[in-house]
């Protein structure tokens, strides 16, 4: 079985809540890996020496419209293809308006196997052909990948932005396929159908079936708040438990104790650091 140890998000999100380069760490707060090869003295850090599992258990605090229902809508657009299958909502045109005209969106989660600790990446990429919105949700392209991470090339090092321009989606595919050239062992697979690409997960060992019973568990709250119209409240929070996966920042303790996400790459935690984002929007590059 996997579970959730990274989660990137690049150029995604609506205006009030957007993802510019956010990389969300859940790694080494779990229980060892049985299988860890021996440990590494030498190796910088413990995450390296013996391989512990990611987080069990996660709770998220934002204020309201900080992006807590977008990131569980986001990461479940990779493992529940379709515009039906959003979670916590009835719409099914939520997710192009996460996606802007200039974007090429990405979202990246990365699993550990839980008894060999074998890392697996799998992602989505999004753009509006030609770069421009529209009603017609047929106009947004994706495409999901998956690859097992190898020395030299991982989560970290996935070609989104080329001199600061933003990589299309061909650019990005015929990137990737050149690196699997050079490296085969990262068995790269790259799916342009939700049916494939559900089928191929089924296949690596991440079960559709597990996560539609977590988008139930989610599904009546968010549903529920979309036909309230009462005041929202300054603070709330998203609780995240699913079978393989549950995110939550690196290095805290995996109790029941509340905990703001650490691991943000654009800049000092705070409870809006995960999804602010001051700088101009880089252009594309093939």
């Amino acid at each position: 079985m996997y579970e959730l140890a990274r989660v990137r998000l690049f150029s995604v999100g609506p205006p009030g809540a957007r993802y510019q380069d956010v990389t969300l760490d859940l790694r080494g707060v779990g229980p060892a890996v049985r299988a860890a090869q021996q440990a590494d003295l030498f190796a910088p850090d413990d995450l390296e020496r013996v391989p512990r599992r990611p987080s069990p258990a996660s709770v998220l605090f934002l204020e309201n419209g900080g992006g807590k229902s977008v990131l569980l809508k986001l990461v479940f657009s990779v493992l529940l293809p379709g515009r039906r299958q959003v979670v916590g909502t009835t719409s099914t045109t939520v997710l192009e308006k996460f996606v802007l005209g200039e974007d090429v969106a990405h979202v990246v989660l990365e699993w550990m196997h839980t008894r060999t600790g074998q890392l697996l990446v799998t992602g989505k990429v999004s753009e509006w052909r030609g770069h421009v919105t529209s009603l017609d949700p047929e106009k947004l392209g994706a495409a999901w990948y998956s690859f097992r991470p190898a020395p030299g090339f991982g989560l970290d090092d996935l070609p989104f932005t080329v001199d600061g321009r933003r990589v299309t989606t061909t650019g990005f595919k015929d990137r990737l396929a050149a690196r699997h050239r050079e490296l085969p062992v990262l068995d790269l697979v790259w799916e342009t159908g939700p049916r494939d690409w559900t089928r191929h997960l089924a296949d690596t060992g991440l079960d559709p079936e597990l996560f539609r019973y977590q988008r139930a568990m989610n599904a009546g709250e968010g549903e529920a708040a979309e036909r309230s119209r009462s005041p929202p409240t300054r603070r709330s929070s998203t609780s995240c438990c699913a079978p393989c996966s549950t995110p939550r920042s690196r290095r805290t303790s995996p109790t029941s104790s509340p905990a703001t996400p650490r691991g943000s790459r654009s800049g000092p935690t705070s409870s809006r650091s995960a999804t602010s984002s001051t700088a101009r929007s880089p252009g594309s590059a093939r």
